[in-house]
């Protein structure tokens, strides 16, 4: 386990670099001038000898490379810079915001485990009938959605026409329903599908070592494409291996007699 911890961990760095890289080159190689936003944000008159000190004094003269080097050193020395929109450091904003973070994220992992396990099984208990196939629409909206349609479509339903729940702010529990909510459906779906899945393969699997005779009858009237599934439905064909062992022995002797290797047979196949 910590083996497998280490490796994800090394793995994790080149990826965190590659995707800094991309951005930054997107945030540098797209319209704009950083220097132009910075004064205006700050009031200040956009005039060429402004421009130019507000660009020696932000780094935008010197090479990409040199940009990026630096704010990677920066970076990891929890040096993020000076924020354009708050005039603080980024850094003093993360942590600002960090406590709201984590309850948001705490609430909507809550609300994936309370949900996704109980409609999983709820779907694979009544499979082909209408819970399963109603847990499998919910499955195919949170997939198929993305989740700032599902969240402008929240406020739409439950703020503006219906005035449950607030629509922006931040204090009390009704605040984190409709964030939370949005977040958390996408994989609350996928989760209580691949839990249904697996235990429709554990039920298959569990299955097979009964005996076609033995199993449940609502395992066997129709099929899944599970993976599982498809081997219970080998093992199913192969229920009377024994019945037709003498026959398949017999044809596949007869195929190599008339291939020509009569060696390999005897007089009486013929």
């Amino acid at each position: 386990m910590l083996r497998y911890v280490l490796r994800r961990f090394l793995l994790l760095i080149p990826m965190v670099l590659a995707a800094s890289v991309i951005i930054f080159l997107m945030l540098r190689l797209g319209t704009g001038d950083p220097a132009l936003d910075y004064l205006r944000l700050s009031n200040l008159p956009p005039t060429p000898e402004m421009l130019a000190s507000t660009r020696t004094m932000l780094g935008l003269d010197q090479p990409l490379y040199v940009q990026y080097g630096t704010w990677l050193w920066k970076a990891l020395h929890l040096d993020f810079g000076i924020s354009f929109a708050s005039q603080r450091p980024v850094l003093d904003d993360m942590l600002n915001f960090l406590p709201a973070t984590l309850e948001l994220a705490g609430a909507a992992l809550v609300l994936i485990l309370l949900t996704s396990v109980p409609l999983g099984i709820w779907a694979a208990r009544h499979r082909d009938r209408l819970p399963d196939f109603a847990v499998r629409f919910i499955a195919f909206l949170g997939v198929s959605m993305p989740n700032f349609w599902l969240a402008f479509l929240l406020v739409m339903a439950f703020s503006v026409y219906l005035q449950w729940l607030p629509a922006m702010g931040y204090g009390g529990w009704q605040h984190i329903i409709l964030p939370a909510v949005s977040i958390a459906f996408m994989s609350l779906a996928i989760n209580a599908r691949l839990l249904r899945a697996s235990m429709l393969g554990r039920r298959r699997s569990a299955s097979r070592h009964l005996g076609a005779s033995a199993r449940p009858e609502r395992q066997t009237d129709r099929t899944s494409p599970h993976p599982a599934q498809c081997l219970a439905a080998d093992d199913h064909r192969r229920g009377d291996a024994h019945r037709r062992t003498d026959w398949r022995d017999d044809d596949y002797r007869k195929h190599l007699c008339l291939a020509g290797r009569r060696a390999l047979c005897g007089v009486g196949d013929f």
